[in-house]
């Protein structure tokens, strides 16, 4: 994170200098329902920067299994997984009007990532946990 002062929830990012990992942001649904996104990780190992694409504008993103009538808050979200995952623009949340609303560490909800594969075309591919490179791919 930036030396410099967070400006607090909610914000407005306009790039990843101050999300951190555990901080969400309403995701707007077709019918007026709200789901809930969530930054995993703004950077990784930099031996994992070729799979794992990193900027002052990209970041790793959750999906939560979370859907409410109202956007999320640290209460409402709490307990719950991530359905899907993966490399997400600062537009992911500026475009749709929202913002982020707060911090809820990952931790607390045992969440550290789904395992996926990092490619599946040719070349020597991992298995990686959120950001968190496992091993090699067989």
């Amino acid at each position: 994170m930036s030396r410099e002062k967070h400006p607090g929830f909610p914000f407005l990012p306009r790039s990843t200098t101050y999300l951190g990992p555990g901080d969400f942001w309403a995701v707007p649904l077709r019918d007026g329902r709200f789901g809930c996104g969530r930054v995993l990780a703004t950077s990784c190992a930099p031996e994992d920067r070729e799979f794992l694409p990193f900027s002052e504008r990209l970041f790793f993103a959750g999906l939560m299994d979370w859907v409410g009538g109202q956007e999320p808050t640290e209460a409402t979200i709490a307990g719950t997984s991530v359905i899907a995952q993966g490399a997400a623009h600062i537009k992911t949340i500026t475009e749709t009007g929202h913002v982020i609303l707060g911090r809820r560490e990952l931790s607390l909800d045992g969440i550290v990532g789904l395992i996926e594969a990092s490619h599946v075309a040719c070349g020597k591919a991992y298995l990686f946990e959120r950001v968190r490179r496992l091993r090699e791919a067989t």
